[in-house]
């Protein structure tokens, strides 16, 4: 049985380097210089695909559990359902600002900064959640056989920046924020 909340609590950290140094990029726009769209973009490139494509469904499939066994905890869940349908809907807005202004499209600075904001407050305050008031109640509630049922519902995919293997596709942006997130991982 894997431990999945040690494994996304790890997550949430690494999520919370990448916010940060999309924040740091954001903030370049007040200090009138430019911010590294490539990096911006990349870095989105990966929070639309890994946490909103396998984090947050496998999360889903313990917080149904969850309210199998704790009613009280379904305004909890529900709310965190739709936050991840929230996060996903803004990050994707995000990526394809950060996608035009890459190829050259106009796109002003005021709304990639707003959309950024926006993007960064969500996924912080729904992470913020999670730790603070599912997680626990999933680690005193849930036993071995729940956990069996959520690792046999769950497709588990390594992390393709994060992981022991790197996927080609994040190789520079690894190499990036090994450099300045300081992710403890290997450049």
């Amino acid at each position: 049985m894997a431990d999945y909340i040690a494994k996304w609590h790890r997550e949430h950290i690494n999520f919370s380097k990448l916010l940060d140094l999309l924040e740091t990029q954001i903030n370049l726009f007040h200090e009138d210089e430019h911010p590294n769209y490539e990096l911006m973009l990349d870095i989105m490139y990966y929070l639309t695909h890994y946490p909103d494509q396998v984090h947050h469904p496998e999360e889903e499939v313990a917080f149904k559990r969850v309210v199998q066994k704790d009613s009280r905890m379904g305004p909890v869940v529900t709310d965190l359902t739709k936050q991840h349908q929230v996060i996903a809907e803004n990050g994707k807005t995000l990526t394809e600002q950060l996608d035009a202004i890459v190829i050259d499209s106009m796109v002003t600075r005021q709304s990639i900064e707003s959309s950024a904001r926006t993007y960064i407050f969500h996924l912080r305050s729904h992470m913020n959640l999670e730790e603070t008031a599912l997680f626990p109640t999933a680690s005193n509630i849930l036993r071995v056989e729940d956990w069996a049922a959520v690792d046999a519902a769950i497709k588990s995919r390594q992390d393709p920046l994060f992981g022991e293997i790197v996927d080609k596709r994040y190789e520079a942006l690894h190499q990036q924020i090994a450099r300045e997130a300081e992710c403890g991982c290997k450049e």
